[in-house]
C-alpha cells in the first residue's frame, strides 16, 4: 500500500556498474530508503526483486514515481547495460524520465560547482587502476580516462587542482596537489 503524496517528486535510483547492487528512493531531496549489496555476479537476476522490496519498504508504488535515476559508471559494461535497459523499460512504461548519473556526478561538492574551479575526480577500476575525470566548476571538461594512480599522466595536471576519490592521495602526490 502506498502512502498519500503531497506532490513532491519521487525518484527511484539504482546502479549495477560495479560489483554491487545499489538502490534508493528519494522524495524530493529526502532519502526514504536505501539498499546496498556487494555482489560480483547475478545483478541481472537480483535487481528487480531488490527494487520491489525497496519500494515496498518505502511505501511507494512504481506508479508513484516521477523519475528514474540510473548509474552509468564508469564501470563494468555488462552491469551498466543491465541498469540502463531496466531504467529505460521502467521509464517508458511509467512515462517518466530516466536520468543518467555518473559516479563522478555523485562526487561533486555539495556547496556548489563554483567552489571547485579545477577538480580531478577518481573512482576505482579493476586491477588497482582508476577512472578519472577532470571537471571545471562542476562540469566535465574532458571524458573519463583509465589511469594507473601510482603513475598518473602529466597531461592531467592543472593549476590549483584538487583531487577527490579513490587513490586521491597517490594521484595528488605527483603534483603536490590537495586531496
Amino acid at each position: 500500500m502506498t502512502r498519500p503524496r503531497g506532490g513532491a517528486p519521487l525518484f527511484l535510483c539504482f546502479d549495477t556498474s560495479g560489483p554491487r547492487l545499489a538502490a534508493s528512493v528519494f522524495e524530493d531531496a529526502v532519502l526514504l530508503q536505501v539498499e546496498f549489496i556487494e555482489m560480483k555476479r547475478g545483478q541481472a537476476e537480483a535487481i528487480v526483486p531488490l527494487l520491489d522490496a525497496l519500494l515496498e519498504k518505502a511505501s511507494v508504488a512504481y506508479a508513484d514515481l516521477t523519475a528514474i535515476g540510473v548509474g552509468v559508471g564508469p564501470g563494468n559494461f555488462t552491469g551498466i547495460r543491465i541498469s540502463v535497459a531496466l531504467a529505460r523499460g521502467l521509464a517508458l512504461s511509467l512515462r517518466v524520465p530516466a536520468l543518467a548519473i555518473t559516479s563522478f556526478d555523485l562526487m561533486r561538492d555539495p556547496s556548489g560547482p563554483a567552489a571547485e574551479p579545477a577538480l580531478l575526480l577518481s573512482v576505482p577500476a579493476p586491477r588497482e587502476q582508476a577512472y578519472v575525470q577532470f571537471q571545471r566548476y562542476g562540469i566535465a571538461a574532458e571524458p573519463p580516462e583509465l589511469i594507473d594512480p601510482r603513475d598518473p599522466p602529466s597531461h592531467l595536471e592543472r593549476i590549483n587542482m584538487q583531487v577527490r576519490g579513490a587513490y586521491a592521495d597517490e594521484i595528488a602526490s605527483r603534483w603536490c596537489a590537495p586531496f
